[in-house]
């Protein structure tokens, strides 16, 4: 059977060397002709331009990159009139029925091909490819393609039916299923136990689950999701404690997390008794616990609060599970009473703001704190902000630098100061985002950009409006909107303090006492973002010259190993703080 086929990559090729050894006499195509060499040099016949291979053969397979550049090489032949197109790009079922219609609509007739195997796997009888779309093409063609896959199906009328099951078992069953063995291979290093000893618990596990893979299709079939074994209250306990010991160790655990999330969820609507099986329920988008008429009860409804003897470490697997975290302590009682003095007058000085939405219209805020407030340093040099800072932001990230691959771990900086007065009568802010200033998109970028903390000057009370926030809204995508039901107080005596993530929803609450609530916050951004206060601008020449070079580089007088924030000196990019020697740099004066 004479068939042509467009795209000799890795994959293209092997189709084309088992299609060859099946009898069948092939025409290739390919933008790049050297990718063809190896075929013409075992009698495959190569074709100049697509035209002349599409014109060569009833049958067009098509092993290109996606549906846009397949519909690009489809546009160069004259006709596919009458002709049988197979493609195997992957892409979206939405992309497979509109180029169905494409093609239809050309005169051929179409059948999608999602292929379900390595190229080595190719020829064999482990080998299989997806088809979806028009069921007389896929009778015309079966004889020839279940040599190449044995293990070949029609699976539908509906062009995308093949991508369906695609993403389903490749995507979301193969490739995340490897992804998390990454995972636990990661944790296992990371412990010093030796990779070898995951081999003999690899069977265990991989019998296993492919008994309960069979037990969960016949589960969902029949809707019966009830358990003699480990419900799901059992599995989110395990692996909540599973995701807290890869944690503790350094790991992001982003695939544990995700699924402490999903089994999570299904306890909260009410399948905790069931088996693992039932979280299919609750998996939907549309089905979604959080109603406004059953709000959702998490389980950190409320803030975890650690004493200041805490370690650096416990502070950051609190915030990684629950977006935020109350150090009680922060500040001893001489820190607190120079803060509230020095805070006494700049405040006093300080209007009330004018934007009834956000800012507060009864609601002091006062900025560029370290050119008034000689504290400043000590907060934010504080073992545990800092350290947590640190462990949180400086994630490191590779690059290629042309043939070079190589780590770079970012600086950070300080990015905004504010003390802030909440007066009795204001209303409480709206629940938003603190890394919003960045644009930042969740889950996409992957990391932090900025990590906050609130310092109690006075005592904060649900009554005064002690900061609303979100337990584990960090995790959140930006599709999902924040609610006031889910919202809780922060509850802490003066001196101590809220550290959160940029990514946590919170608000300032409503004051509703007879007393102004103070508090003083600052964040650690990412020294790659933009600072939201402007800080050299905001402090004097004289006052920065006095700070240590730990805090003027905090401040944002430097440049780190991404150069962002470079100065050109006779065509060199040397470090921003030599501009704090420079005396001709104006900087504001005392205020």
């Amino acid at each position: 059977m004479d068939v042509s086929l467009l795209g000799t990559g890795l994959m293209g090729t092997a189709l084309a060397q088992a299609l060859t050894r099946n009898g069948s006499k092939v025409t290739v195509w390919n933008r790049t002709p050297d990718r063809t060499a190896p075929l013409a040099a075992v009698g495959v016949a190569v074709a100049e331009s697509p035209q002349s291979a599409i014109a060569a053969s009833p049958i067009v397979i098509i092993s290109l990159l996606n549906y846009e550049i397949a519909k690009n090489v489809l546009a160069e032949a004259d006709s596919i009139d009458g002709k049988i197109i197979v493609n195997t790009a992957t892409g979206t079922p939405e992309e497979a029925n509109q180029f169905a219609e494409w093609v239809e609509g050309l005169g051929a007739r179409y059948l999608d091909g999602a292929i379900a195997a390595y190229p080595e796997d190719i020829g064999t009888e482990s080998s299989g490819i997806n088809y979806s779309g028009d069921e007389r093409a896929w009778e015309d063609v079966r004889s020839l393609v279940l040599p190449i896959a044995a293990q070949s199906r029609y699976v539908g009328a509906r062009p995308g039916a093949a991508n369906v099951i695609d993403a389903a078992m490749a995507g979301a069953f193969f490739n995340v299923a490897l992804g998390a063995f990454h995972e636990a291979a990661a944790y296992v290093q990371s412990e010093d136990v030796a990779i070898s000893e995951m081999r003999h618990s690899l069977h265990l596990w991989t019998d296993k689950l492919l008994e309960l893979l069979q037990e969960a299709l016949g589960a969902f079939e029949s809707g019966d999701y009830e358990t003699d074994q480990a419900t799901l209250n059992v599995y989110a306990a395990a692996v909540k404690a599973w995701q807290q010991s890869m944690q503790r160790a350094g790991q992001r655990a982003a695939l544990m997390t995700a699924n402490l999330e999903n089994l999570q969820r299904a306890c909260t609507a009410g399948y905790g008794d069931k088996g693992i099986f039932a979280q299919i329920e609750t998996l939907s988008a549309n089905d979604d616990p959080q109603s406004e008429e059953t709000p959702m009860t998490t389980t950190a409804n409320h803030l975890t609060a650690l004493p200041v003897t805490t370690t650096v470490d416990e502070i950051v697997d609190v915030i990684h599970r629950d977006g935020g975290v109350i150090v009680e302590g922060f500040l001893d009682a001489g820190q607190l009473d120079e803060l509230r003095a020095q805070l006494e007058p700049v405040l006093e000085s300080t209007g009330y703001g004018e934007d009834e939405f956000f800012a507060g219209t009864q609601t002091r805020r006062a900025g560029g704190l370290f050119g008034r407030i000689d504290l400043m340093p000590q907060i934010a040099l504080h073992p545990l902000y800092c350290g947590a800072a640190k462990k949180i932001l400086q994630t490191p990230l590779s690059v290629w630098a042309g043939d070079d691959q190589i780590e770079i771990t970012p600086d950070i900086q300080i990015g905004v100061t504010q003390a802030i007065e909440i007066h009795p009568g204001q209303g409480a802010q709206p629940l938003h985002r603190d890394d919003t200033s960045f644009l930042w998109r969740h889950p996409d970028y992957g990391r932090e950009g900025r990590l906050q903390i609130m310092v109690a000057v006075s005592d904060f009370t649900e009554e005064n409006g002690g900061t609303l926030v979100i337990p584990k809204s960090h995790r959140w995508d930006d599709e999902r909107g924040p609610k006031q039901a889910e919202a809780v107080p922060t509850v802490m005596r003066a001196g101590s303090a809220l550290i959160w993530t940029g990514s946590t929803y919170h608000g300032g609450g409503n004051n509703s006492s007879d007393m102004p609530r103070t508090g003083l916050t600052m964040a650690f951004d990412l020294a790659c973002l933009r600072q939201e206060e402007n800080q050299y601008l905001s402090i004097p020449r004289e006052k920065l010259l006095d700070l240590s070079e730990e805090i003027q580089r905090l401040l944002g007088w430097g440049s780190g190993a991404n150069l962002m924030g470079y100065v050109e000196r006779g065509g060199q990019m040397i470090d921003a703080h030599v501009l704090l020697e420079d005396a001709s740099v104006e900087l504001p004066t005392a205020r």
